[in-house]
């Protein structure tokens, strides 16, 4: 009961924090309307929910772009926790400018006269994990004042001056990080490397399709140099996805300059790169190494078990026969929810047990195994990763499992298998 009155609380919570966001939205749009209702001319978008990386074009009406002797002004606002970039997309061979990073879930940019049809190639990058944006705009004789003069509850106060405290960090050049990599995956076990050249549009976005062979991949986009008068770095992001029906294998959406990702395959098939944060019209490169793929899987593992496993003994640096022996294997097939099993186990002996996709599309595992003083516990590192945990019973006996699975139309295989002994006296 408790549990349960806790849980409410906690949804509760959630619900109101959310209605108070949004109508603490909706009273700032309002707001600016009606600071905006004199203006000679003005409009808005309707909200727009974004994702994380998410890039949305904001497009004015002709009457804001055109080349006259007024001054448009755009703001683009949501909730205040919510973090975005806004940027003007450069013609080629035009200095690109500096994005317009959002503050308080708000940021504003002016042009008047000539510069005004910079604004009809503006685009917005979500950096949060969503928010929901508002595009608000009009036109005067003057640019108008600071939305955050306007929104008290907006303005971040006053901003404490920037102390010189030398000049700012470079990356490494590409050279260089490409020799990093290539000696960081032969070190790991790589049998081939190729490179493939990437090209980027006005967006700094792109996609390039492989037709990969069986086997394990880490892949690395790498973002060149920043252009001459541009003053940030590139934040590359990276999805793959499976062709032809496009479904997500995995994807790198941090904040670094290059993006990697890593991935295995029991079959050839092919994989589209779809790529974004690079700077316009730049090319990147991309940097593709194979590892072996396990040759002892059984037979009638699916590909979705043989792929997310040889994962785990690539990333955990495993031995490639560990799941050869059946007599040191058990299985279990399961669906999502919460499911117990029992395992014998012996004195002195150690075991590792693993939960992957059998089928459907997971979202996470978690899994607990409990012997005796022993209580071991993981979870999905990332949403749709297998999981696994490790243990040594001191006595014979039975340990108990218990998974919790959660996905669409799920089916996971847990396996658990003798992977070595304690050593002599350990287990007394």
């Amino acid at each position: 009961m408790k549990a349960s009155k806790l849980l409410l609380g906690c949804l509760l919570g959630v619900g109101l924090t959310a209605r108070t966001a949004r109508a603490e939205l909706v009273d700032d749009v309002s707001a600016l309307k009606s600071f905006w209702s004199k203006t000679k001319a003005r409009g808005s978008r309707p909200p727009k929910l974004l994702e994380r990386g998410d890039q949305m074009p904001v497009v004015l009406p002709q009457r804001f772009i055109a080349k006259r002797e007024e001054c448009t002004s755009v703001v683009l606002i949501s909730a205040p926790n919510v973090s975005f970039v806004l940027r003007i997309i450069p013609r080629r061979g035009e200095a690109p400018e500096a994005p317009e990073a959002s503050v308080a879930g708000l940021a504003q940019v002016v042009r008047c006269g000539e510069r005004r049809e910079q604004l009809g190639r503006l685009l917005v990058e979500m950096r949060s994990p969503r928010g929901v944006l508002e595009v608000i705009y009009a036109a005067a004789d003057a640019p108008l004042p600071s939305a955050r003069r306007l929104l008290k509850a907006r303005d971040p106060g006053p901003v404490d001056e920037a102390h010189p405290i030398g000049p700012p960090a470079r990356a490494e050049t590409l050279t260089a990080r490409v020799a990093a990599i290539r000696a960081a995956a032969w070190r790991a076990g790589a049998d081939d490397q190729r490179r493939v050249g990437l090209t980027a549009d006005g967006r700094g976005t792109g996609g390039h399709d492989l037709e990969l062979r069986p086997g394990c991949y880490r892949v690395d986009v790498l973002s060149a140099q920043a252009p001459d008068g541009w003053r940030s770095s590139a934040d590359v992001d990276l999805d793959v996805r499976r062709l032809p029906d496009g479904a997500l294998v995995v994807s790198d959406r941090g904040e670094a300059l290059d993006a990697h990702v890593d991935l295995c395959t029991a079959s050839r098939g092919q994989v589209r790169l779809a790529y974004s944060g690079g700077f316009p019209h730049v090319p990147l490169l991309g940097l593709l190494s194979h590892f072996p793929f396990p040759a002892d899987f059984p037979n009638h593992w699916t590909d979705s078990t043989k792929n997310q496993l040889a994962l785990l003994l690539h990333h955990k640096r495993l031995p490639l026969g560990v799941f050869a022996d059946a007599n040191r294997r058990r299985e279990w097939l399961g669906v999502a929810g919460v499911t117990r099993a029992a395992l014998p186990t012996q004195a002195g002996a150690c075991y590792t047990v693993v939960v992957a996709a059998h089928a459907g599309t997971p979202s996470g595992f978690a899994l607990v195994a409990r012997q005796g003083q022993i209580h071991v516990e993981n979870q999905s590192s990332a949403p749709g990763q297998p999981t696994f945990v490790n243990f040594c019973p001191k006595r014979s006996g039975s340990a108990r499992l218990e998974v919790e699975a959660q996905g669409s139309a799920l089916i996971w295989r847990m396996v658990a298998y003798r992977s070595g002994e304690l050593p002599p006296g350990a287990s007394q």
